[in-house]
């Protein structure tokens, strides 16, 4: 694992770099859909331990808001269209007994950008990654609950599910699918369908 990373901005145009800034890891990065912030997060310590993300205001390279998750590994971070909200996800605990080690536990929490508060938090058996409606009214979470990982070359999903969460007022579960491998999913543009 790297010890330290980099994370550059240029102008397109230019090739001018407008901001540097550094983070000890970084695994994810994301700007807002408006371009003003940029979203990244990463590992804190060499095993993985615990995740922080960060939220930086691009035109002066400035941190705006800092948040941090103890994780066994980090899965994803992203932002709301609106850059408004950050959500990251991540493995809580992982079961070593077969020949791989397998996710058993995740997290997946919504933070406000601008002041690091939490703002949603759910907690799942199984090993998901999340993201957010274009609208940023909803969350959408796809992973897997049970892996058959007795295999000598690969683990394999034997279930999974998809679920999808309101985060406007009440954190209502929406819609919850269970496929029989590793789902994936994603919000139609105008915010109404999953697939």
């Amino acid at each position: 694992m790297c010890k330290k990373s980099v994370i550059n901005i240029w102008e397109a145009a230019s090739g001018g770099e407008i901001a540097r800034m550094k983070l000890s890891s970084v695994s994810y990065a994301d700007f807002s859909k408006d371009g003003q912030r940029v979203f990244f997060g990463g590992c804190v310590d060499k095993n993985c331990k615990s995740a922080s993300a960060h939220v930086w205001d691009v035109s002066n390279g400035k941190e705006i808001a800092h948040i941090s998750k103890d994780f066994e590994s980090l899965n994803s971070i992203t932002s709301s269209a609106d850059g408004q909200m950050v959500i990251m996800s991540g493995c809580e605990q992982y079961d070593s007994s077969g020949n791989y080690p397998v996710c058993t536990s995740s997290s997946i929490l919504v933070w406000d950008a601008i002041t690091g508060n939490e703002l949603f938090a759910w907690n799942l058996a199984g090993d998901y990654r999340a993201d957010f409606s274009p609208n940023g009214q909803q969350v959408v979470a796809s992973g897997c609950d049970q892996y058959d990982a007795s295999g000598d070359w690969m683990m394999v999903c034997v279930s999974g599910s998809v679920i999808a969460w309101d985060t406007t007022v009440t954190k209502n579960e929406l819609l919850r699918v269970s496929e029989k491998d590793y789902p994936s999913a994603a919000f139609s543009p105008d915010s109404i369908c999953v697939s």
